[in-house]
């Protein structure tokens, strides 16, 4: 860290006391001391903090300002500003994951027999991932011609699942989510790794990557799976319309 402060070369005030304690200076001018081998900076803002800490934030001044704008100094303000956002992300309490049954399922996505393909939802968090749950049973309308001799759940009926998984973690996130619908997009990277028969369960995970509210557009992940297994995976595009 001593290098550090060495790479600078215009000239700096040294404070009246260290990161220790001691009385403040009262100027706006950020000022630099080294204790030791460890540099440190005091910001606009009178705070004491290690070049270790905010030079991974900033490469063209490791946190120091040496323009002598002062309070003006733009690049000293975008290196508090990260380090503010940083500590409020840290700060915020992660979400807690919720459940839903067949009667919440219906009551957040339009679907319904025969075309509802998710039974319940073991855990989701609106706006970041949903895990739903779908036990494929004999009685299924699309066994009766795929296949009559070795039935077979049909690959695009698995990716619907996926999407109306994908859609639950979508609409909880929404205001007024009753009025609002979801529309595939797109789907890319889509793969069948193993067929899924009568009396597999899928569980069927969905993790949304992006959302473009702007456009109604957003960007999931899903992945199926049976006994741990994963049988299916693919990136979906949805778009949101009323």
């Amino acid at each position: 860290m001593a290098a550090v402060a060495a790479s600078h070369t215009l000239p700096v005030v040294t404070p009246r006391a260290g990161p220790s304690g001691g009385a403040r200076r009262t100027s706006l001018t950020p000022s630099r001391t080294t204790v030791g081998t460890l540099s440190w900076s005091r910001q606009a803002t009178g705070s004491w903090s290690s070049a270790a800490q905010v030079s991974s934030l900033c490469g063209r001044c490791a946190g120091v300002c040496h323009c002598r704008r002062g309070s003006r100094c733009t690049t000293r303000a975008s290196v508090d500003t990260v380090v503010t956002n940083a500590d409020a992300t840290a700060e915020t309490p992660a979400a807690e994951p919720k459940t839903m049954d067949v009667n919440e399922v219906m009551a957040t996505i339009p679907h319904r027999y025969p075309f509802l393909l998710v039974d319940k939802v073991k855990e989701y968090v609106p706006g970041e991932y949903a895990v739903g749950i779908k036990s494929v049973s004999m009685n299924e309308e699309f066994f009766q011609g795929h296949f009559p001799a070795r039935p077979i759940m049909p690959g695009v009926l698995i990716v619907e699942a996926l999407a109306q998984t994908g859609g639950i973690a979508l609409m909880t996130a929404e205001e007024d989510s009753q009025d609002k619908l979801f529309f595939f997009g797109g789907i890319d990277k889509c793969r069948f790794r193993k067929p899924v028969v009568p009396g597999d369960q899928l569980e069927l995970k969905v993790t949304i990557l992006s959302v473009r509210k702007r456009f109604g557009v957003a960007k999931l992940h899903g992945e199926a799976y049976v006994d741990g297994e994963l049988v299916c995976d693919c990136d979906m595009t949805m778009a949101l319309g009323v």
